[in-house]
């Protein structure tokens, strides 16, 4: 489970395709200590496994694998090397929230309509695959790139 609340900005160093999926690799700042292979990162929103951790750079290497599913359904296929990624480690149990309860699990992609200054903020509307529209509640909580 994630909060939505972005911890990290990662940088996208490899892309490996393995027939329809992929194998991602991401620099990130996070210490060892912090992740572990077989955790939850959450990588633009998208629950992933760090299958493999690794000294890089100043930080953490975290290799990890992206389904044809996963694919299908989160902007993780459209990014390229040298990309930044939005990162969040999980949850752990008993830890303050803070924002949300995000599974990471992605059902679909929105597409950005438009954006109107609000005051002080932004009014940013999204559409979505019809099929998904009875899922989207007034009011309620969705992830745009794990945010």
């Amino acid at each position: 489970m994630f909060t939505g609340l972005v911890n990290a900005v990662g940088l996208l160093r490899e892309i490996a395709p393995q027939g329809r999926d992929l194998r991602l690799g991401i620099a990130t700042p996070f210490e060892q200590a912090e992740v572990r292979p077989g955790d939850s990162v959450a990588v633009n929103g998208v629950c992933l496994t760090a299958e493999k951790v690794f000294p890089a750079g100043s930080g953490l290497g975290i290799g990890a694998y992206v389904s044809e599913e996963t694919l299908a359904c989160s902007n993780l296929g459209k990014l390229a090397p040298g990309c930044e990624v939005n990162l969040e480690l999980a949850l752990e149990l008993g830890q303050r929230l803070g924002g949300h309860i995000v599974s990471g699990h992605v059902d679909g992609l929105a597409r950005l309509l438009a954006i109107k200054r609000h005051s002080r903020s932004h009014l940013l509307r999204f559409g979505c695959d019809p099929l998904l529209d009875m899922y989207i509640i007034r009011k309620g909580s969705v992830c745009i790139d794990g945010i």
